[in-house]
């Protein structure tokens, strides 16, 4: 939701709730504090930035000991806006005026509240769908009693589990924190779901969180979580190396149209923090279902699983040879016949060539890695003479291309084509 207030009635009364329950943010650390100590054994306590930053994250029910890797609640606090004159210049990067915040998540939704410098509520916003915050609300509301106490019973009672089907098996300590985790394995999987010879029916998947180099595929989840440890302790997979991204010179910049100030920005260096050495007992593991693959033929030639943020499983139907891959979602299958798809996509590129929207790229400096793959993103419309067509909503060249980047987010309901640059 946006930062502007709503007129829904509902959202009205949820925010009046919310600011009964939460007023202040020694209410918002008590529900944080609360709730931590009630769950300590379901749930995985997350300290950052000298303890200003403090995450839970709930255990999966019906697998224990692995967790839902999107936080449950984050509380944080930070330093208060400096105060400035009106002759002084604004800083780049300006703090929240709000610097105190509560997020609380049901794993589809989020309720953000925030406190100004005397601790007080001022911002209740939420992400996602309204139903969330609907529910505390109610739930709060039909308790009739104290209205602090209810919201933690309530907020108690959800699971972020329906965010995704995302798990991580998280020993601790470990050298990644569990977002990082969470996304080398899922990254590998991506890739797997392309790359390997994978079963058609229904699979649990797990990878290792390091190198996303030991990964197996079962119909059951204990037997492909015992494959994965097995595959972890023979191949002892390790972190990469992090690689810095080359900075270009001001003369490179203005090859490429920059005529802007150039701001570079360090985070602080934790010399003090004793490194956490990798090994086999502490590599996490990234754990998911695949969904089966469809019996009939695929239109393009073949199905494929995409894996979203979450790790839930889409299937798509997809076309890859030498000069690249094609993948077409069943929504832009129900409006276009796939035997037009290849015609559609030359007419959107012509109408796009034609508004000049497709210009020659401007000149590649040399010291960087020469762009290599392109990729086009195609919504399917409604023409005015009633049929369907493809227009292009994004484009991008990259110097290398992974299947990792083809997700359900940035496919939407729409076409993706990759194509190699000769």
């Amino acid at each position: 939701m946006s930062r502007r207030q709503s007129e829904d009635p509902r959202d009205i009364e949820a925010i009046r709730v919310l600011r009964t329950a939460l007023p202040t943010k020694r209410r918002a650390r008590l529900l944080f504090d609360t709730l931590a100590a009630r769950f300590e054994k379901e749930s995985v306590l997350v300290l950052a930035n000298g303890g200003l930053d403090r995450c839970l994250f709930r255990r999966d029910a019906a697998l224990p000991e692995a967790l839902v890797p999107w936080p449950w609640i984050h509380y944080s606090e930070r330093d208060a806006v400096p105060e400035t004159s009106s002759d002084e210049e604004e800083p780049f990067f300006r703090p929240s005026p709000y610097p105190t915040g509560l997020e609380i998540s049901d794993g589809a939704s989020t309720v953000e509240l925030r406190y100004d410098v005397k601790g007080l509520l001022q911002e209740t916003t939420r992400g996602g769908p309204a139903s969330y915050w609907m529910h505390l609300a109610r739930a709060v509301r039909e308790a009739q009693g104290n209205a602090f106490e209810d919201l933690v019973d309530a907020v108690a009672s959800s699971s972020t589990a329906r965010g995704g089907s995302g798990r991580l098996l998280y020993p601790q300590p470990s050298p990644h924190s569990i977002e990082r985790a969470f996304e080398l394995g899922l990254d590998a999987v991506r890739n797997a779901c392309f790359e390997r010879e994978l079963d058609a029916g229904a699979l649990w998947i797990a990878a290792d969180g390091f190198a996303g180099s030991a990964i197996v595929a079962h119909p059951e989840c204990e037997v492909a979580l015992a494959l994965c440890r097995e595959a972890i302790a023979r191949e002892e997979p390790r972190p990469k190396p992090s690689k810095s991204s080359p900075m270009l010179t001001p003369e490179e910049l203005a090859e490429l149209g920059w005529e802007g100030e150039v701001v570079s920005i360090q985070g602080p260096a934790h010399a003090e923090a004793e490194p956490i050495l990798p090994c086999v007992a502490n590599t996490p593991i990234f754990l998911t279902t695949l969904d089966a693959l469809p019996q009939r033929a695929s239109p393009l030639g073949t199905w494929e699983r995409l894996l979203d943020a979450r790790g839930t499983c889409r299937i798509v139907a997809a076309r890859r040879d030498r000069r690249g891959t094609l993948i077409a979602t069943p929504q832009a299958l129900a409006r276009l016949d796939p035997s037009r798809i290849d015609a559609a996509l030359e007419r959107a590129d012509q109408r796009e060539i034609a508004h000049g929207h497709f210009a020659m790229p401007m000149p590649w400096p040399a010291s960087l890695p020469p762009l290599r793959s392109q990729i086009w993103i195609y919504e399917i419309e409604r023409a005015r003479s009633g049929d369907a067509e493809a227009r292009i909503c994004a484009a991008s060249r990259t110097p290398e291309f992974r299947y990792a980047q083809i997700t359900p987010e940035s496919v939407g309901e729409g076409i993706l084509r990759q194509e190699w640059v000769r």
